[in-house]
């Protein structure tokens, strides 16, 4: 942690956004929020890697090691680059879209799934995609 502050620098991996009137709302709508969130995140993880690696040089000295990378990472960013900053963020980025859309309480993907009996044809098939969005995602 940084001096005087609370968070560390990554930042707050993610948002809790309260909706008093969420359980009023229909099924659908449910859906439409809790979906929105991991769309805009995985827009804006993407933009960090496509600028990321476009500001990226090649690395001058053999790497120590690789860590753990998800397949939408590995085949966005070219082997043998010393990451820009905004490439780290894109990973992480990536990576907390992909948490966030696992089947679990209080998280996004959550409700998309417990939603299924409300949704509309187009609204399953997301659902369907926000499954194969995390394995893309999350490094196995």
């Amino acid at each position: 942690l940084m001096p005087g502050h609370l968070l560390p620098p990554v930042g707050t991996l993610g948002a809790f956004v309260r909706l008093p009137r969420l359980r009023s709302l229909s099924g659908m709508s449910q859906w439409d929020i809790a979906a929105a969130g991991p769309v805009y995140g995985l827009v804006a993880s993407l933009a960090c890697l496509a600028v990321g690696v476009a500001l990226s040089v090649p690395m001058t000295s053999a790497s120590v090691g690789r860590f753990a990378v998800p397949w939408l990472v590995d085949v966005l960013v070219p082997d043998g680059l010393a990451w820009h900053p905004l490439v780290t963020a894109g990973y992480l980025g990536v990576i907390v879209t992909g948490v966030n859309l696992l089947p679990v309480p209080s998280l996004d993907g959550w409700t998309l799934w417990s939603r299924w009996t409300f949704l509309s044809l187009g609204q399953r098939m997301g659902t369907l995609v926000s499954a194969v969005a995390v394995v893309a995602c999350l490094p196995w």
